[in-house]
């Protein structure tokens, strides 16, 4: 069975849900996260779980608003935070590729505050983008009473180690990517602090992608894919209990 933390499936038309996985679907704009919630709110919790958020680029492109968030797109989240299959708040973060001014780093950064003060206030999880931002977010998200996975995290293995030991319960999350810094992460990161994901269809095409960020983990830390399935499984159940 694969864990898919982190995708979008209302971004995928045509696509056949497969009973072999679990999907963590994230919401990323006011659309997105109504359009999820419509398509799948009535879908078994053990297949699908939803996540809302508003994403840094979101964020960013609504200059209207000091912290780009509209108060009808904090107040659909926070009356929908409870509903059967919501289970935590993503996809947000900050995006310093994106985020190529102070201007935009500034508004970016306090949206994402914001988001993460609202999560720690519902009790929920946040799955956190942080392209070029790792310090940053990791700082916002360990100064919060709040539990997170790390998507598709870019970051070094001490940014990892920072977060794993100042943070709630944390995932570092392993897409279909391969890098140097990665597999030193994945060799060093405790099993039971690691997540799989597709982010698809934007890395992977589909979330059946997750089955290499399996067999990164397993090659890695030279472990079967059945057991590393098994215990991403858990992770994600832990977190997100």
């Amino acid at each position: 069975m694969l864990t898919d933390s982190h995708c979008h499936l209302c971004d995928m038309k045509g696509y056949s849900l497969n009973p072999q996985i679990t999907y963590f679907t994230c919401g990323y704009s006011h659309e997105t996260n109504i359009n999820t919630i419509n398509a799948y709110a009535n879908t078994p919790k053990k297949n699908i779980r939803i996540l809302l958020g508003i994403s840094p680029y979101n964020i960013m492109k609504n200059e209207k608003k000091e912290d780009g968030l509209e108060d009808e797109w904090i107040e659909f989240i926070r009356k929908n935070a409870n509903e059967k299959n919501i289970v935590g708040i993503g996809e947000i973060g900050i995006d310093y590729q994106y985020g190529d001014t102070q201007e935009k780093r500034a508004g970016m950064k306090k949206g994402f505050e914001k988001m993460v003060g609202l999560t720690e206030k519902l009790n929920l999880p946040v799955v956190a983008h942080s392209r070029k931002a790792e310090e940053d977010v990791i700082g916002i998200l360990c100064a919060h009473d709040v539990r997170f996975v790390l998507h598709c995290f870019g970051g070094t293995l001490e940014q990892a180690e920072f977060a794993i030991e100042n943070g709630k319960d944390v995932l570092i999350s392993v897409p279909p990517i391969r890098s140097k810094e990665r597999k030193k992460i994945i060799r060093r990161i405790d099993l039971s602090h690691l997540a799989t994901e597709s982010d698809a269809p934007y890395i992977g095409k589909t979330p059946e992608a997750t089955a290499e960020s399996v067999r990164q983990i397993a090659e890695y830390k030279e472990m079967e894919t059945g057991e590393v399935e098994k215990n991403v499984l858990e992770n994600m159940e832990r977190v997100f209990e």
